[in-house]
C-alpha cells in the first residue's frame, strides 16, 4: 500500500517528536548529532514540500529523509545495545 504525501509527512513528524524526546537521555555529543540530523531532516522535508521542484529533486529529498532516519535509528539501537 502506498502512503499519501500527507501520511508520509505525518509519520516523519512522529519520528521527529519521538527522537526529540529520546535525545534528552543521550550524552551531549550524541544529542548534538541527533539535533543536526533532525535539522537536516527538516531541510529535506522542506525541499520535498516545495511544489516548484521537479520529480528528481523530490525523489532525492525522499532518499535523503530515509537516510537520515536510518542514521537516527542506528544511534538509538546503539544506545539500546549499550544499556
Amino acid at each position: 500500500m502506498l502512503l499519501t504525501r500527507e501520511q508520509e509527512l505525518a509519520i516523519l513528524e512522529q519520528e521527529l517528536l519521538a527522537n526529540k524526546e529520546i535525545s534528552q537521555y543521550y550524552n551531549p555529543l550524541t544529542r548534538a548529532i541527533l539535533e543536526q540530523l533532525m535539522s537536516l531532516l527538516y531541510e529535506a522535508q522542506a525541499t520535498f514540500n516545495n511544489s516548484s521542484n521537479d520529480d528528481r529533486t523530490r525523489i532525492l529529498a525522499i532518499e535523503k529523509q530515509k537516510h537520515i532516519l536510518n542514521l537516527i535509528q542506528t544511534i538509538k539501537e546503539y544506545k539500546d545495545d549499550r544499556e
